[in-house]
Protein backbone atom coordinates (compact mmCIF):
# COMPACT_ATOMS: atom_id res chain seq x y z
CA UNK A 1 0.00 0.00 0.00
CA UNK A 2 1.44 3.19 -1.00
CA UNK A 3 0.44 6.70 1.28
CA UNK A 4 -0.03 9.82 -0.23
CA UNK A 5 0.23 13.01 1.52
CA UNK A 6 1.27 16.24 0.26
CA UNK A 7 4.90 17.77 1.73
CA UNK A 8 5.82 21.36 2.37
CA UNK A 9 6.81 23.18 -0.70
CA UNK A 10 6.62 20.35 -2.84
CA UNK A 11 5.09 20.08 -6.35
CA UNK A 12 3.54 16.79 -5.87
CA UNK A 13 2.35 14.02 -3.42
CA UNK A 14 5.09 12.21 -1.91
CA UNK A 15 4.73 8.50 -1.85
CA UNK A 16 5.85 6.81 1.63
CA UNK A 17 6.37 3.13 1.34
CA UNK A 18 4.71 0.23 3.79
CA UNK A 19 1.46 0.90 6.00
CA UNK A 20 1.32 4.23 6.55
CA UNK A 21 4.85 5.22 6.32
CA UNK A 22 5.72 3.06 9.42
CA UNK A 23 8.86 0.46 9.11
CA UNK A 24 9.18 -2.79 9.85
CA UNK A 25 8.41 -3.48 13.67
CA UNK A 26 11.09 -3.92 16.19
CA UNK A 27 10.79 -7.47 17.03
CA UNK A 28 11.40 -8.11 12.97
CA UNK A 29 14.16 -5.47 13.43
CA UNK A 30 15.64 -7.08 15.97
CA UNK A 31 15.56 -10.89 14.89
CA UNK A 32 17.19 -9.74 11.57
CA UNK A 33 20.12 -7.77 12.89
CA UNK A 34 20.20 -11.11 15.64
CA UNK A 35 20.90 -13.51 12.53
CA UNK A 36 22.95 -11.16 10.24
CA UNK A 37 25.35 -10.82 13.25
CA UNK A 38 25.54 -14.34 14.01
CA UNK A 39 25.97 -15.23 10.42
CA UNK A 40 28.96 -12.80 10.42
CA UNK A 41 30.62 -14.45 13.39
CA UNK A 42 29.99 -17.63 12.21
CA UNK A 43 31.92 -16.52 8.89
CA UNK A 44 34.90 -14.86 10.68
CA UNK A 45 35.11 -18.00 13.10
CA UNK A 46 35.55 -19.79 10.03
CA UNK A 47 38.17 -17.53 8.30
CA UNK A 48 40.10 -17.31 11.27
CA UNK A 49 40.13 -21.55 11.29
CA UNK A 50 40.33 -22.43 8.08
CA UNK A 51 41.18 -22.16 4.55
CA UNK A 52 37.25 -23.04 3.93
CA UNK A 53 36.81 -19.38 5.04
CA UNK A 54 35.75 -18.29 1.70
CA UNK A 55 32.75 -20.51 1.11
CA UNK A 56 31.27 -19.06 4.40
CA UNK A 57 31.44 -15.26 3.61
CA UNK A 58 28.80 -15.63 0.38
CA UNK A 59 25.78 -17.35 2.92
CA UNK A 60 26.95 -14.64 5.73
CA UNK A 61 26.43 -11.94 2.91
CA UNK A 62 23.12 -13.09 2.01
CA UNK A 63 21.77 -12.87 5.38
CA UNK A 64 22.62 -9.13 5.67
CA UNK A 65 20.22 -8.91 2.53
CA UNK A 66 16.90 -7.98 4.65
CA UNK A 67 18.98 -5.34 6.82
CA UNK A 68 18.50 -3.43 3.66
CA UNK A 69 14.84 -2.98 3.56
CA UNK A 70 13.69 -1.50 7.09
CA UNK A 71 11.13 0.80 5.29
CA UNK A 72 9.45 -1.45 3.65
CA UNK A 73 7.63 -3.80 5.49
CA UNK A 74 6.33 -6.01 2.58
CA UNK A 75 9.50 -6.76 1.01
CA UNK A 76 11.33 -6.89 4.43
CA UNK A 77 9.16 -10.22 4.84
CA UNK A 78 9.56 -11.61 1.28
CA UNK A 79 13.39 -10.78 0.95
CA UNK A 80 13.53 -12.13 4.98
CA UNK A 81 11.33 -15.27 4.28
CA UNK A 82 13.26 -16.11 1.11
CA UNK A 83 16.41 -15.46 2.38
CA UNK A 84 15.57 -17.72 5.35
CA UNK A 85 14.49 -20.60 3.73
CA UNK A 86 17.15 -20.44 0.84
CA UNK A 87 19.35 -20.90 4.11
CA UNK A 88 17.25 -23.47 6.01
CA UNK A 89 17.91 -25.11 2.69
CA UNK A 90 21.68 -25.05 2.02
CA UNK A 91 22.11 -25.65 6.20
CA UNK A 92 20.50 -29.07 5.26
CA UNK A 93 21.49 -29.86 2.34
CA UNK A 94 25.29 -28.39 2.76
CA UNK A 95 25.91 -30.16 5.90
CA UNK A 96 29.11 -32.02 4.86
CA UNK A 97 30.58 -28.27 4.23
CA UNK A 98 30.08 -27.16 7.75
CA UNK A 99 26.82 -24.48 6.50
CA UNK A 100 24.87 -26.08 8.93
CA UNK A 101 25.93 -23.31 11.61
CA UNK A 102 23.85 -21.06 9.75
CA UNK A 103 20.72 -22.99 10.33
CA UNK A 104 20.26 -20.43 13.47
CA UNK A 105 20.12 -17.21 11.77
CA UNK A 106 18.09 -18.82 8.74
CA UNK A 107 15.32 -19.82 11.44
CA UNK A 108 15.90 -16.36 13.07
CA UNK A 109 14.96 -14.41 9.24
CA UNK A 110 11.91 -16.99 8.78
CA UNK A 111 10.61 -16.19 12.23
CA UNK A 112 11.01 -12.72 11.55
CA UNK A 113 9.00 -12.81 8.48
CA UNK A 114 5.95 -13.28 10.44
CA UNK A 115 7.02 -11.44 13.69
CA UNK A 116 5.10 -8.46 12.20
CA UNK A 117 4.41 -6.53 15.71
CA UNK A 118 1.65 -3.80 13.55
CA UNK A 119 -0.53 -6.70 12.59
CA UNK A 120 0.09 -9.80 15.20
CA UNK A 121 1.59 -7.75 18.25
CA UNK A 122 0.60 -11.12 20.31
CA UNK A 123 2.48 -13.46 17.87
CA UNK A 124 5.41 -11.16 17.11
CA UNK A 125 6.16 -11.57 20.88
CA UNK A 126 6.03 -15.34 20.77
CA UNK A 127 8.32 -15.58 17.57
CA UNK A 128 10.57 -12.83 18.89
CA UNK A 129 11.31 -15.06 22.24
CA UNK A 130 11.70 -17.92 20.47
CA UNK A 131 13.78 -16.50 17.95
CA UNK A 132 16.03 -14.98 20.24
CA UNK A 133 16.42 -18.01 22.33
CA UNK A 134 17.27 -20.01 19.07
CA UNK A 135 19.52 -17.16 18.57
CA UNK A 136 21.25 -17.26 22.00
CA UNK A 137 21.88 -20.66 22.77
CA UNK A 138 23.39 -20.95 19.23
CA UNK A 139 25.96 -17.54 20.05
CA UNK A 140 26.34 -19.18 23.51
CA UNK A 141 27.34 -22.69 21.90
CA UNK A 142 29.50 -21.29 19.42
CA UNK A 143 31.16 -18.85 21.39
CA UNK A 144 32.16 -22.00 23.50
CA UNK A 145 33.52 -23.75 20.56
CA UNK A 146 35.79 -20.46 19.56
CA UNK A 147 37.11 -20.71 22.60
CA UNK A 148 38.11 -23.85 22.71
CA UNK A 149 39.00 -24.64 19.39
CA UNK A 150 40.55 -21.40 18.33
CA UNK A 151 41.20 -18.69 21.66
CA UNK A 152 42.87 -21.61 23.64
CA UNK A 153 45.31 -23.04 21.95
CA UNK A 154 46.53 -19.56 20.66
CA UNK A 155 47.12 -18.49 24.10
Amino acid sequence: MTVMSRAAGSHGPVRTPGRGGRGVSWQQRSLAVGAAAYGLFVASLVCASSSLGIVFLVPAALLTAPLFLFRRPSEFALAAGVTGGAGLFFGVFGFMLGLFLFLPAATALVLAAFADGHERPRTAGILTGIGSLVLASAFCWLGSVAWTYVIAPAL
